[in-house]
């Protein structure tokens, strides 16, 4: 709402930049502003300043200011803590050289320094020289190391892993990358707030409608007009306690959740019950699993020294410059690295050469029993999405192989059509043997070939065919990891069968279908989505797995077509999903179909779409973040369904509420109505004193404080609707204004 200008690299929670203290002060105006951005509340504060000016009447402007004054308060509190954590960061000393620091919001646009594997990244800043590896899980949710170089961007909130760059500040504070994407999404109004509003401008329909009417009778009868009187006396269908009783009540209902399910409702998050989520997107690493990752087993009828070169022939792992130990990379290959490690195996080097040339890309170095080899690489592909296997060529003591690695299912296509009998059937008997009850597998193969110089240089020449050498492969392994799920979610899941779920995970095709169909989301038979051009969807009923990417496009591209694909099945996986993806999901699903979403998750790459669902949901693990951003923050998946349920509950007391303030108003506005026609219109004031208006708003409040903490759901107004309010609030209105004024 103001931006004032700034080159600091500060943060805050608005767009208010300011120091310290003063920030406070900024964001009590804020709430204020915020507060009477709503119509029905900046209404209210017209009313009450013409009451003040015209009968010098302070009973409509008192309240206001009370109710004002806990808006702000609420406000405050919800923000405290976050205030607190961004003015600790920007107070963080960032060491430019071993001798000098200055405060992180003190750095500046276009500052130069240098970055190592011992700093934190400020800012988003650029490589003008030297060479860094980062982690950026934080924005992109997979575990890979990604080389920067000149030119390349690095961003605030990465991890550096190695190496040693001088760098250029492009961009601070609020507007990096990594804020925009956490902090820079709004949540939508409930479905209650929705509905509410509507109601409010209903009324202020009729109360332009008795002002229109009153005032042709006034004419008719005394030849005067007295609009503003009249809107002074019916002010009170504008329901100005609503959003007070609404705020105080979902405290409560929040509250008892709270103690009934033993988890936490953060401040920001306390009418999330009021949301009716039809859709329910869930992280599945950390989440549904326990990410606890073992390597179980190795298959192969190959020597040591062979299993080395295959693994090591399609990992890019590497050592740290420093430390020498293993950098963090893919979390798989990193077990097989230290598998290795553990049978008298030293990593001397791995690397890929950016300058590549006809004869070598890079080389990997490796120590068996003491003895060093030294292999040579001519080719290397991370992933070729289209045959689901990563790729590399190898050269050693003049032999040179061909290796690929990938799903059992891609491998087993490229295989000699004498062992891929053999290597099918041991998938089968480790699938067989494995207890489904206490873990999932996660199954990795591989496959090797031994070919000519020649064939080399053909490959080469024909890259863009990379089909056609994709076959004979005589020689394979699979290695065998496993990770275990949460106790008793499958029968949760099974439970949830008529529930739209949607698993998303950056995770690969194969663990993602072994964790879907191990917690009963999907079973054996499904539909399996890789490109945007689908055909006979409509027709098809199976559970389905898409790759990120293809979503991202059918998203972009075609909002029918996403329709179809979500309206086809009620049960479905998005594995290889970045944050982006994952927000892009949530999104979607809200904008298009005009439905609540519940976001489930535990990472940083889970916080987009966790902010931009209705109802966020964080699961307590390492990232505090998560859980100070998630509206809610439970420590075991199988409490949805239960929560769920619970929504639906605490919605019905919310409403009753909300009605029974509107019911009240609606009562007091026709009670002034029923005064106003048995005394011919002359009496054109409200007839109630202060003391008596306080004393009966009291009671009021008392009543829906009892009826809230006390009332079990769908009892009081099972069968009312708006019909009912306006109805019996006009009847019991107007006969109440003619016995009293008789």
């Amino acid at each position: 709402m103001f931006n004032f200008e700034s080159d600091s690299n500060e943060i805050y929670l608005t767009d208010i930049k300011y120091n310290g203290f003063l920030l406070y002060l900024f964001h009590s105006v804020y709430s204020i502003i915020r507060y009477y951005s709503s119509y029905e509340n900046l209404f209210f504060l017209i009313i009450s300043l013409c009451q003040i000016i015209m009968y010098d009447d302070f009973r409509s402007f008192v309240p206001l200011s009370i109710f004002t004054f806990i808006a702000l308060i609420q406000h405050m509190m919800q923000n405290k803590d976050r205030i607190k954590e961004q003015l600790k960061i920007n107070s963080r000393n960032f060491h430019i050289t071993h001798n000098e620091c200055i405060k992180l919001k003190d750095i500046k646009f276009n500052m130069e320094f240098s970055l190592n594997i011992h700093k934190d990244i400020p800012a988003d800043c650029e490589i003008i020289d030297g060479k860094l590896i980062v982690n950026e899980y934080n924005l992109t949710g997979e575990k890979l190391d990604v080389i920067k170089q000149n030119g390349d961007i690095i961003y605030r909130g990465t991890e550096i892993v190695d190496g040693n760059a001088l760098v250029k500040v492009i961009r601070l504070g609020n507007l990096c990358k990594i804020y925009n994407m956490n902090y820079e999404i709004k949540k939508s109004k409930t479905q209650i707030e929705k509905y509410l509003d509507s109601l409010c401008i209903k009324n202020l329909y009729i109360l332009i409608f008795l002002t229109i009417i009153t005032n042709i009778i006034l004419y008719l009868k005394y030849s005067v007009i007295k609009i503003l009187e009249i809107i002074l006396l019916f002010n009170t269908l504008i329901p100005l306690s609503l959003q007070f009783f609404l705020n105080y009540s979902s405290q409560i209902i929040s509250k008892r959740i709270e103690k009934k399910f033993n988890l936490k409702i953060n401040p920001h998050g306390i009418k999330t019950f009021q949301f009716n989520p039809k859709y329910i997107v869930t992280d599945k690493t950390g989440t549904i699993t326990l990410n606890k990752i073992e390597l179980d087993n190795i298959y192969s009828e190959n020597n040591f020294n062979k299993i080395c070169e295959n693994i090591m022939a399609c990992t890019t792992i590497d050592l740290h410059s420093e430390t020498k130990e293993i950098i963090k990379s893919d979390q798989l290959e990193e077990l097989l690295i230290k598998y290795l490690y553990e049978n008298n195996f030293v990593l001397i080097e791995n690397n890929i050469k950016n300058n590549k040339n006809e004869n070598e890309i890079g080389n990997f170095i490796i120590k068996i029993n003491n003895i060093v080899h030294n292999y040579h690489r001519h080719y290397y592909k991370n992933l070729i999405y289209e045959y689901g296997v990563k790729l590399s060529i190898i050269s050693y003591s003049d032999k040179y192989y061909m290796h690929i690695q990938g799903m059992p299912e891609a491998i087993h296509k490229y295989l000699n059509d004498n062992i891929h009998h053999t290597f099918h059937n041991k998938i089968l008997e480790i699938e067989s043997n494995h207890n489904l009850q206490n873990y999932y597998l996660r199954i990795i193969s591989h496959a090797s070939k031994e070919i000519t110089k020649k064939d080399l240089e053909q490959i080469l020449e024909n890259i863009n065919n990379i089909h056609l050498f994709l076959k004979n492969f005589n020689d394979w392994s699979i290695y065998v990891f496993k990770d275990y799920i949460i106790d008793g979610l499958k029968n949760t899941i099974k439970s949830m069968k008529d529930s739209d779920i949607t698993m998303l995970t950056g995770d690969k095709f194969s663990s993602s279908l072994n964790v879907g169909q191990l917690i009963n989301l999907i079973g054996k038979e499904y539909m399996h989505i890789e490109d945007e051009n689908i055909k006979n969807l409509e027709t098809n009923d199976k559970p389905i797995l898409i790759n990120g990417n293809t979503l991202e496009k059918i998203i972009l591209n075609s909002s029918e077509l996403f329709k179809i694909f979500i309206n086809t099945t009620n049960k479905r996986i998005i594995y290889r999903a970045s944050p982006s993806i994952k927000q892009l999901y949530v999104s979607a699903l809200q904008n298009i179909f005009k439905e609540d979403v519940m976001m489930i998750g535990d990472g940083a790459n889970d916080l987009s779409a966790l902010m931009s669902s209705n109802i966020g949901v964080g699961v307590v693990g390492e990232n505090s973040t998560v859980q100070s951003v998630s509206d809610i923050v439970i420590d075991n998946w199988n409490v949805i369904p239960y929560l769920i349920q619970e929504f639906d509950k605490m919605k019905n007391i919310s409403l009753n509420l909300s009605r029974f303030v509107l019911f009240k108003h609606i009562v007091t506005a026709f009670t002034l109505c029923g005064f106003l026609i048995i005394s011919n219109f002359q009496m054109l004031r409200d007839p109630f004193g202060p003391y008596l208006m306080a004393f009966f708003n009291s009671i009021i409040f008392i009543i829906c404080m009892i009826y809230v903490r006390y009332t079990e759901p769908i009892k009081i107004y099972k069968k009312t609707n708006d019909a009912f309010i306006y109805k019996y609030g006009i009847i019991c209105g107007l006969l109440i204004g003619y016995i009293l004024f008789c």
